[in-house]
């Protein structure tokens, strides 16, 4: 009877380690794949009664499927989904200021310039190394006027300068409608795919008219006009970037300005001190500071007031608190 039972133990404890050594086999080849994640919506915000473009940055979002938001009145759908692209080699490089240099001739009368030479690859294709890799420019590169371009071009040229992040790699174009009765406030916004849904991100309904920066926009002066508030200001901080952008106001006006950081991105991993520390500042038409905010109370985000001193174009200049900054580091300011 005892040699019973001891068999009958050992087998018991054979069937538990067979249980538990799957389950290890199990959690270790699930460990191998990074779970999908949105690290940045930008930009972070639409108007009610609008339909936008908003890109998305993260990890594992190649096979994403479908958007869901919470709420009513916001609808959403993935154009397109982009893997992550490491830096151009040269080849590359002068494809790509071909296609740029082939829209500009397009967008002001002239003729293209002629293509460079490209020798082909055993597949009757463009040799590999001068293959462009999918990216969001490309696919938007024919519709874009010449301040687009500009504006793309800058971005890239920065990008190119930085680490590259493989948690902000891998890009979501997504469409978004927002109804004209849609509740105002912060919404999630979720991705679908194979591996579930992704944690959510902050994005906000507004009935303001928003404006995204437009870079390279480091100088108060610019042909751009400027702009009537209230509205809403979007835009991304890169390292070492400051953001300007120029508004109207008349002697006597009480202006509010609002930065939103962190309440959009409450924690990033990988920054010190965990967030996007914000920093606003307003100057008069002659260009001396009147107004500056990096927090309030106890909200890291900054809110300000002031009352305009002249009629005139002011100037709202946002930056990271120490000059930090990447694709994650998303503004708004109401």
């Amino acid at each position: 009877m005892r040699t019973r039972a001891i068999i009958g133990e050992t087998n018991t404890w054979r069937r538990v380690l067979a249980v538990a050594g799957l389950a290890v086999s199990l959690a270790h080849g699930q460990g191998g794949r990074p779970e999908p994640k949105i690290g940045y919506l930008y930009p972070a915000g639409a108007c009610r009664g609008t339909t936008i473009e908003v890109l998305a940055g993260g990890q594992a979002l190649k096979d994403v499927k479908q958007v869901r938001v919470s709420g009513e009145g916001v609808t959403a759908r993935v154009i397109r989904t982009y893997r992550g692209v490491r830096n151009l080699n040269g080849e590359q490089r002068q494809m790509l200021q071909w296609r740029i240099a082939c829209r500009r001739a397009e967008i002001h009368g002239r003729k293209a310039p002629p293509a460079p030479e490209i020798p082909e690859g055993p597949d009757g294709k463009p040799a590999k190394q001068f293959q462009l890799p999918e990216m969001p420019f490309l696919d938007m590169l024919d519709h874009l006027d010449a301040e687009g371009i500009e504006h793309w071009t800058t971005v890239m040229q920065r990008k190119d300068r930085m680490q590259q992040n493989n948690q902000l790699g891998e890009l979501v174009r997504i469409e978004l409608h927002v109804a004209e009765d849609a509740p105002q406030g912060m919404r999630e916004i979720r991705f679908g795919g194979p591996q579930g849904l992704t944690s959510p991100m902050r994005f906000e309904i507004s009935d303001l008219p928003e404006h995204r920066e437009v870079e390279p926009n480091e100088a108060p002066e610019s042909d751009r006009a400027a702009a009537t508030i209230p509205c809403v200001f979007n835009g991304q901080i890169q390292a070492g970037d400051v953001d300007i952008f120029r508004f109207r106001a008349r002697r006597d006006d009480r202006v509010v300005v609002r930065g939103e950081a962190r309440s959009l991105i409450p924690y990033l991993a990988d920054a010190v001190p965990g967030w996007f520390q914000m920093v606003v500042t307003i100057r008069d038409p002659e260009g001396n500071e009147i107004a500056y905010g990096d927090d309030y109370r106890f909200d890291p985000d900054p809110a300000l007031c002031f009352r305009a001193p002249e009629d005139g174009e002011y100037t709202l200049e946002v930056r990271d608190s120490i000059y930090r900054g990447r694709e994650d580091f998303v503004y708004r300011v109401h």
